[in-house]
C-alpha cells in the first residue's frame, strides 16, 4: 500500500489552493520535526529546496526518526510539488524547568501561510509534557497561542492553515480556540494528525465551538495517543501498515490517490485501550495524577545516579 513517500514522488503538480489536500497537510506538518532551527532562525526565510540540501549533510543525532526522516528529506528533494515553498519564523525551545518542549515554523503556500507545530520529540521533557496534559494545560499550548498571535500580527494580510502531528495537532487546535475572533476568522482550517483531545474546561470554551467546522482530525485505526482525553470534532480513521501504538508513525499511514485510505472501523484493541484509559483518568484525582507524573519525572535522575555510582 502507498504511503506519503509514494505520494510525494508521484504527485508532480504544483501546490495550489484548489488541489491542496490532507496528505499535503501531513507532509507540511511533518516538516517541523526536521532540525530546521539549526539552519534558519525567526528572522530568516529560505526555500525548502535549499534547506533539504543542507539537511542531507546532517548527522543522525539531529533527527527524531533517523531512517524515516532521512528518507523523507530525500523524497522531498526530488518533489516538484514542495521544493519552491518558502519557510520562515522557525523556533525551537526546550525548558526542563518549565517542562516545555515547543517547535514551530511558517510555510508560505502563496494562497495561505501554513503554521506547522512540532509534536513530541525524544526529550524526556517532551514526554513529561504529554503526560501533564492528563490533568492540566501545558506550556507548549500557551506557547503555540503566543506564536500564532505573533505570526498573525506579522502577516496581517494573510490567511492561515494550522497543522501538527501528535502534540503538534493538539496545540494547533488550542491556538485556534484561544486566539481572538479577528485572528480566528483568518484561519481556513486546522489539521490534527493523531493528537490528543482536551480537558473538559477547554471543551466548554466558546472558541472551540467557533472553530469546530474548521478542524480536521485524522487518526490511525489503532490510535492510542489520539484517543487520549476528549474532543467534539468529527474524526476520520486511516489505515496503517503498523500495529497498535506504532500506528502513531505517520509514515505508515496508507494513501490512496491524492487522499488517505480511510476506514470506518476502529480496531478492537484501540477501543479497549481507550475505554481503560478513560476509566483510569476518571478514577484518580488531578493531584494523584500530578504526583504519579512527578514520580515518573524522577526516573532519569535516578538512572543517572545509578550510572554514576557504577563508574
Amino acid at each position: 500500500m502507498k504511503t506519503i513517500f509514494e505520494y510525494i514522488s508521484s504527485n508532480r503538480e504544483k501546490l495550489t489552493e484548489d488541489n491542496f489536500n490532507p496528505v499535503d497537510s501531513l507532509v507540511l506538518a511533518r516538516l517541523s520535526y526536521l532540525p530546521m532551527h539549526k539552519i534558519i532562525n525567526t528572522n530568516e526565510k529560505m526555500k525548502l529546496k535549499e534547506l533539504l540540501n543542507i539537511l542531507k549533510c546532517f548527522r543522525d543525532e539531529f533527527f527524531v526518526d533517523v531512517a524515516n526522516d532521512k528518507k523523507f528529506v530525500n523524497f522531498l528533494s526530488k518533489s516538484n510539488r514542495f521544493l519552491d515553498l518558502e519557510l520562515s519564523d522557525c523556533v525551537e525551545s526546550v525548558s526542563k524547568d518549565e517542562s516545555k518542549q515547543f517547535g514551530a515554523l511558517v510555510i508560505d503556500l502563496g494562497f495561505s501561510k501554513y503554521i506547522s507545530f512540532k509534536g513530541t520529540d525524544r526529550s524526556f521533557v517532551g514526554i513529561k509534557e504529554d503526560l501533564d496534559m492528563s490533568y492540566k494545560n501545558i506550556p507548549a499550548q500557551k506557547e503555540a497561542l503566543k506564536y500564532f498571535n505573533n505570526i498573525a500580527k506579522k502577516y496581517d494580510n494573510s490567511r492561515f492553515i494550522l497543522g501538527g502531528h501528535s502534540k503538534g495537532g493538539n496545540i494547533a487546535i488550542y491556538a485556534g480556540i484561544y486566539t481572538d475572533d479577528k485572528n480566528r476568522n483568518r484561519i481556513k482550517s486546522i489539521y490534527n494528525f493523531d493528537g490528543p483531545g482536551f480537558l473538559d474546561e477547554v471543551l466548554e470554551e466558546e472558541g472551540y465551538n467557533k472553530i469546530l467546522n474548521k478542524i480536521y482530525t485524522i487518526l490511525p485505526t489503532s490510535s492510542f495517543i489520539g484517543l487520549l482525553l476528549k474532543r467534539k470534532e468529527k474524526v476520520k480513521f486511516v489505515n496503517s501498515d503498523n500495529f497498535f501504538v506504532m500506528q502513531h508513525d505517520v509514515f505508515s499511514w496508507h494513501v490512496s490517490g491524492k487522499d488517505f485510505s480511510y476506514t470506518t472501523n476502529q480496531t478492537k484493541i484501540s477501543k479497549t485501550a481507550s475505554k481503560s484509559i478513560k476509566k483510569l483518568q476518571e478514577s484518580i484525582s488531578s493531584k494523584e495524577k500530578e504526583a504519579l507524573i512527578e514520580s515518573i519525572n524522577e526516573i532519569p535522575s535516578i538512572i543517572s545516579k545509578i550510572k554514576n555510582r557504577k563508574r
